[in-house]
């Protein structure tokens, strides 16, 4: 199906783009320029079906965007990055999702399915004192996933677990969740989180 209409306006120039994924892997090469190399790409690329509509998914994603004119590539550490020194970009994708963000500076997402339960494994990416304070809620268990996630992208210069990422709930504005986020060298960003189309959507900016 097309680009997802999607009302949210993070700071420093960011644009969301989002895509459900209802095509085949034929229909979304046919979406890209190139597309039967891309295709071809991706079958040899990646084992499942699924993992392949989603890489052409973003690609797709790309080509409905004011940007259709850059492509993807890779840093050295495998972060995605954009053949532009005026944009950067981030990725993410869950079932039959995928987004992208677009930002003047860099930039960190990542979402999940509303109904996904984070509280399974909430100590393998919590510490201590960030588990106790979710007190069994599973809305903020996702939502810190979330950050935790966008928060780790953003930090793709720099080796990080995402464990030794430390969050802070600053306040809720307007259905927006915002967090205050610092990594262990030192240096702080902000993550906030949207709800739209039954997702929790964190994107992180470096203060």
């Amino acid at each position: 199906m097309p680009r997802i209409a999607i009302d949210i306006q993070p700071p420093y120039n960011t644009e969301l783009f989002l895509w459900k994924i209802t095509e085949s892997v034929e229909e979304l090469s046919g979406f890209i320029p190139d597309g039967k190399e891309l295709l071809d790409k991706a079958r040899n690329s990646f084992k499942s079906d699924a993992r392949r509509k989603e890489w052409l998914a973003v690609r797709a994603l790309l080509q409905s965007t004011p940007y259709s004119n850059y492509k993807i590539t890779y840093s050295t550490n495998g972060a995605p990055k954009l053949d532009s020194n005026k944009k950067h970009i981030s990725i993410s994708h869950t079932k039959e999702f995928v987004a992208l963000a677009i930002s003047d500076e860099r930039v960190g997402i990542d979402f999940e399915r509303e109904e996904r339960n984070a509280l399974n494994v909430a100590k393998l990416f919590l510490k201590e004192k960030e588990y106790e304070k979710i007190d069994n809620d599973r809305n903020e268990a996702l939502r810190l996933w979330t950050v935790k996630e966008a928060s780790f992208k953003l930090a793709s210069e720099n080796a990080v677990v995402i464990k030794d990422i430390e969050t802070e709930f600053k306040s809720e504005e307007n259905g927006i969740y915002i967090y205050n986020v610092k990594y262990p060298n030192g240096k702080s960003a902000i993550c906030r989180t949207y709800i739209t189309c039954g997702l929790f959507i964190s994107v992180s900016s470096l203060m």
